[in-house]
């Protein structure tokens, strides 16, 4: 409720300030501030208002307290630099644990596509599915090939929708996972996208190419 309805006041205070900075450069930032206040709270026609030997008291006692406020901007100074040094070190410590964990998953995800393999056609897709027994095992290994294109190969893709392998469910907050036919769906979608073409050659060429890549065989 206390807040200024317009923006007025703050663009003519950063007016003065402007002005002062130009007529006096080297004036220290709590200066300026002072001149500031003096000005807009109309400090003069107070004092004037009043009489003489409180107006010499009030004087003499801001004089004394320069030495205080000098000390107290300095302080101040010291404590907002500090405190931008620890969020400055905060925020790179954040970044640093995100890379870490990003890097720990991307090592996870090829782990996993290692042992079930690289899919680059439809056909391989439907013939690997139905190379494992339970529907459990399916729903993984699509699961680990989408994640492998998302997060190692960093595929990018028409419909960011193609890299979802689960899904909200009605009145429930916890996610659920995509049916096989929903996931063997997005996989192949992300498997045509995948070829590009060339910008020299004009050729299509493969998303993989010059990538090394582990295959699964079943004799």
């Amino acid at each position: 409720r206390a807040a200024l309805k317009m923006s007025c006041f703050a663009e003519s205070v950063f007016g003065q300030l402007d002005q002062l900075l130009r007529t006096k450069p080297n004036s220290s930032t709590w200066a300026a501030e002072a001149c500031i206040m003096f000005l807009n709270n109309k400090t003069l026609a107070w004092l004037e208002d009043k009489p003489q030997e409180e107006r010499q008291a009030l004087i003499k006692e801001a004089t004394k307290s320069v030495k205080i406020i000098k000390q107290t901007y300095k302080t101040r100074l010291i404590e907002i630099e500090n405190n931008r040094r620890l969020v400055i070190q905060e925020k790179i410590k954040k970044q640093e644990a995100l890379r870490v964990e990003k890097l720990r998953k991307q090592e996870k995800q090829t782990q996993s596509i290692i042992m079930h393999g690289l899919w680059q056609s439809e056909n391989e897709i439907d013939n690997m599915v139905n190379s494992y027994l339970t529907k459990t095992e399916q729903i993984e290994a699509l699961k680990v090939q989408i994640k492998f294109r998302k997060n190692v190969l960093q595929q990018v893709s028409d419909d960011k929708t193609c890299f979802n392998v689960t899904k909200c469910q009605e009145g429930k907050k916890a996610r659920k996972n995509l049916s096989i036919d929903d996931l063997k769906m997005n996989l192949k979608t992300l498997i045509r996208q995948a070829v590009v073409k060339d910008s020299e050659s004009n050729q299509e060429k493969h998303l993989l190419v010059g990538k090394r890549v582990c295959h699964r065989f079943h004799e």
